[in-house]
């Protein structure tokens, strides 16, 4: 069995109560440190930290729960900083060590020595960890400053001068590629970042995305009215994501690219993703994950639709598939990018060879 498949099962709250009990009872600074909030907080963290370790075991592939506890460490310390370096370290080493203790006692997994692999790499991880290193943005490259002035704009909640800025470059000359990708797509990343740091909130990060949709929307006009070319595509996010910013902008460069698209958006059912295959006979199918918890449906969803559907091409990309060791290479899919203009060249070249 498995903690995502059995979420409410008594194994699952087992493991969760001996971690949170744990804690209190060996560290006993916890009940002063912590506020009752803080402490219901830390009962879903313990949950969302075993769903990394679970999908991590299920998928076989270590980098998942790796990639995650150096996340999760310079998560805690930009949520609490007043905590100090040493003091988070002995305290996330503790959760784990909690972990393993209790995966000894309570049987959830058949292959014990694999958890105990990946929560010895975590501990080893967080001992060593010193800064989390972000992909720098950028502004020395041709669009850095115009990165920089358009998340300024919304970060000051000016909308309508965003919207402004960007219709102007457009007009100036600027690809609509490159401002999808080369400037939106980039501050949109920067944004998550900001809020890891604990720069903006999650309100104000909610904002930045809406803002930004209603700035990329004044571009249907264009983008809806270019020649086609007789090819379509269908895309979704996968599971019960949310996140589907990335994928409308890659359906919206598919449309503006001479494809007709069809986007289903977040928390697509797999059902509804097979039935809408069969009625538009798409030439390219593109899943998009956010958080790696859905990356095991994502290969479940690409592995029947390359059954029922040999010839559609199916393309996978998001933020989840970053955090592995490059899985996508060994699931049965077609097609992987970071962003729309190499999933467009990539489809273009292999939908010629299809058809």
């Amino acid at each position: 069995m498995g903690l995502l498949q059995h979420q409410f099962s008594k194994e699952f709250r087992d493991i969760v109560d001996f971690v949170y009990n744990q804690h209190f009872v060996l560290d006993q600074k916890l009940k002063k440190e912590y506020t009752d909030y803080q402490k219901m907080r830390m009962r879903e963290d313990i949950e969302y930290n075993l769903s990394f370790l679970e999908i991590s075991y299920r998928l076989d592939d270590k980098t998942i729960f790796h990639e995650y506890s150096l996340w999760l460490m310079s998560l805690m310390m930009n949520l609490m900083p007043h905590v100090g370096l040493t003091r988070m370290k002995e305290k996330m080493v503790l959760h784990y060590q909690l972990m393993k203790e209790a995966f000894k006692i309570i049987k959830v997994y058949d292959n014990i020595d694999i958890i105990n692999q990946m929560i010895d790499d975590a501990i080893l991880s967080t001992n060593n960890f010193q800064n989390y290193a972000y992909d720098a943005f950028v502004t020395d490259d041709r669009f850095g400053l115009m990165r920089r002035k358009y998340l300024d704009y919304l970060l000051k909640h000016d909308s309508k001068s965003a919207m402004n800025f960007i219709m102007e470059l457009f007009n100036a000359g600027f690809t609509l590629d490159e401002i999808y990708i080369d400037i939106i797509q980039k501050v949109m990343v920067e944004v998550g970042q900001l809020w890891h740091r604990g720069d903006i909130g999650v309100a104000e990060e909610h904002f930045i995305t809406v803002a930004t949709q209603s700035v990329l929307s004044q571009f249907y006009p264009i983008i809806f009215s270019t020649t086609k070319k007789n090819l379509r595509l269908l895309s979704c996010s996968v599971g019960n994501e949310l996140h589907e910013m990335g994928i409308r902008m890659i359906s919206d460069l598919f449309e503006y690219h001479g494809w007709d698209t069809l986007y289903l958006g977040a928390a697509v059912p797999k059902k509804s993703i097979l039935e809408s295959i069969e009625s538009e006979r798409p030439h390219v199918v593109a899943l998009s994950v956010t958080m790696p918890q859905h990356l095991l449906l994502c290969r479940d969803i690409a592995l029947e639709i390359k059954t029922k559907y040999p010839d559609v091409l199916v393309g996978v990309g998001g933020r989840a598939f970053t955090m592995t060791n490059e899985i996508w290479k060994t699931w049965n899919v077609d097609l992987y990018a970071t962003d729309a203009r190499k999933l467009i060249q990539l489809s273009e070249e292999k939908v010629i060879r299809v058809d």
